[in-house]
């Protein structure tokens, strides 16, 4: 949900790391509001 519109705002291409990160993160914050 963050990655796509990332890549199109800054129309940078993201590495494997970048997007791990960010799904981690994504996923922390999604189970802290479950």
């Amino acid at each position: 949900l963050i990655i796509p519109p990332a890549i199109l705002i800054f129309k940078e291409k993201v590495t494997a790391k970048e997007a791990i990160g960010a799904f981690i993160a994504v996923g922390g914050v999604t189970i802290l509001f479950l």
